[in-house]
């Protein structure tokens, strides 16, 4: 059994957020979606650029340029308020600014602060996803309790109660990264 201590910060939430986005980009359907919309942008890039070099439209008519530009300022924008979302997030909830206790016992983890206590049993657990930077113990598809190295503090007691959670819970949910 492991008491851990500590206050999740903003960069952890943040953390968190890109460990979500990147780990639902990563999957077979978004992957083949991204390829096959990158393969019609080159393609309208290729055709343009033909089209272009042989005098037919002027820089101004090619759509792809548009696309990229127009893509790049999207991304762009959602990556600031994604980030100015988490963070207003993190300002307006009074459990990110509390002293966490987590307890990591054989199959369950009770997480508990000073406005709130969730104990929660395996069969409560969506998954669970060990990084280099924290542990992020899943209850639904969106929402996750985070234990951190920095709560831990030191690296091998965080990789000790990585290595105790990996003993003693449900492989199929555990996810390392």
């Amino acid at each position: 059994m492991y008491t851990i201590d500590g206050m999740i910060t903003v960069n952890d939430l943040l953390d968190f957020n890109k460990y979500y986005y990147k780990s639902t980009l990563n999957t077979v359907k978004n992957k083949v979606l991204l390829s096959i919309f990158v393969v019609i942008v080159f393609i309208l890039a290729f055709y343009d650029a033909s089209r272009f070099m042989d005098g037919k439209i002027d820089i101004y008519e090619m759509k792809s340029i548009y696309i990229i530009l127009y893509l790049i300022l999207f991304v762009l924008i959602v990556k600031h308020w994604i980030v100015r979302s988490v963070k207003k997030l993190y300002n307006s909830n009074a459990f990110y600014h509390e002293q966490q206790k987590i307890i990591v016992s054989e199959k369950e983890i009770t997480c508990s602060s000073e406005s709130s206590s969730v104990k929660l049993a395996e069969n409560k657990i969506e998954k669970i996803c060990i990084t280099d930077k924290a542990v992020y113990v899943y209850i639904s598809t969106l929402q996750a309790y985070i234990i951190t190295k920095q709560m831990v503090g030191n690296n091998d007691k965080y990789n000790e109660i990585a290595n105790y959670i990996k003993d003693n819970f449900l492989q199929s949910k555990i996810i390392f990264e």
